[in-house]
């Protein structure tokens, strides 16, 4: 690889079409992107960084709406795409610019399946190649621009150094025999689809200290947080960037009553005081009128997939075989939902599985009934209560 790599900065049609000819060639690319999650409401690509060795492009999607050209080299399975912890770029570029990664090999997810303790971008370079990431550009605000010259360096660099550390992992995979495992997991990232998340206007009593608060106070907190989330989401910025929960909680404690308490709260800014203050006032004092707020009910244990809710029989059968499991995981050196995921582990006690066909109905994978299928099902089958 060449001492100084070819970087390339892509912002206009001609040059996106040039980088899709020579993409047409290439043995394997690599991906990554930029977003603006740290800074928006809405996250979106700001930077797509494509690579091959020596050479890295820096495509520019706010300066460029279609990207369709780049679709034949990046949805062809018959190229490798390589990225590290890919799931996010994969959901945004098919969301954002309708482009559908095939051919995936995620270095952060082979680490991961090969037992690595540390499976950052940063930790596996280092530990590989003696390579050093610069960290000091992480929370750059990637809508700006121009970019100055370090920045497109370390967006370079995520993708510059991906084909290698690929072909580092990648016979370490053949030698456990786990690359089934791994282009399991990989398809599965591959026909994902990218979720919009629904607000949860109850998620306000997850912030800390909010259960602690007496039934007036709650309501307060309720309804600021409600009126942060509507600021948020119309001015598309980052809900901390707006009002931060220590400053929600702060304003819920003390119910301020006029502008003077209100600037006493810590945290809120004079931008926000000046466009917002009169509207928090209005809102403090109709909780405080409204009276007292009963918590949110409690919700049953349920499994992230919403397929249903655990009884207790159900529940203790689940912590036995997160023992179980547990065991598995550390025979084979990684974490445990490397051997059972728990949303899996909940479907597997819902549809009361007993047996390796059950498993197989439940969501086991071929390589996941391979290698745990016979000893999980005995393990159900000396767990389970008897009929």
């Amino acid at each position: 690889m060449n001492s100084r790599p070819r970087i390339e900065w892509v912002d206009r049609p001609q040059a996106l079409e040039a980088l899709a000819a020579d993409l047409r060639s290439a043995s394997s690319i690599a991906v990554d992107t930029e977003q603006d999650s740290f800074f928006s409401y809405r996250t979106k690509v700001c930077l797509l960084q494509i690579g091959v060795p020596g050479r890295a492009w820096i495509v520019d999607p706010l300066a460029l709406s279609d990207l369709s050209a780049l679709r034949p080299a990046l949805e062809d399975p018959a190229i490798p795409k390589i990225l590290h912890a890919g799931d996010n770029d994969i959901a945004l570029l098919k969301r954002d610019a309708g482009i559908r990664i095939r051919g995936l090999f995620d270095t952060m997810l082979a680490a991961s399946i090969l037992g690595y303790p540390r499976t950052g971008l940063a930790a596996l370079l280092d530990e590989h190649f003696g390579l050093k990431l610069e960290k000091k550009y992480q929370r750059s605000d990637w809508r700006k621009r121009p970019l100055d010259h370090g920045q497109v360096a370390y967006a370079a660099e995520d993708v510059l150094h991906l084909e290698r550390l690929r072909d580092a992992l990648a016979p370490q995979l053949a030698e456990k025999d786990r690359v089934d495992e791994a282009e399991s997991e990989f398809a599965r990232i591959e026909a994902s689809e990218p979720e919009e998340k629904e607000f949860d206007p109850e998620s306000y009593f997850r912030i800390e200290g909010a259960p602690d608060l007496d039934p007036i106070c709650r309501r307060v907190l309720r309804d600021v947080y409600l009126l942060r989330e509507e600021i948020a989401k119309r001015e598309d910025r980052a809900r901390f960037r707006v009002v931060g929960d220590e400053s929600l909680l702060l304003l819920a404690r003390t119910k301020p009553t006029d502008l003077g308490s209100l600037r006493r709260v810590h945290g809120l800014s004079d931008v926000f005081l000046k466009q917002h203050g009169g509207r928090v006032l209005e809102l403090v004092a109709a909780a405080v009128e409204a009276g007292p707020l009963a918590p949110p009910p409690r919700r049953p244990f349920q499994d992230r997939a919403g397929q249903g809710s655990l009884d207790v029989v159900q529940k203790k059968l689940f912590d036995k075989l997160r023992d179980w499991r547990a065991a598995r995981a550390a025979e084979r050196g990684v974490e445990v939902g490397r051997v059972i995921p728990n949303q899996l582990l909940v479907k597997v006690v819902l549809a009361g599985a007993r047996t390796k066909d059950d498993l197989k109905r439940a969501g086991f994978e071929a390589w996941r009934l391979r290698v745990w299928g016979d000893a999980f099902a005995a393990e159900l089958a000396r767990l389970s209560p008897k009929p």
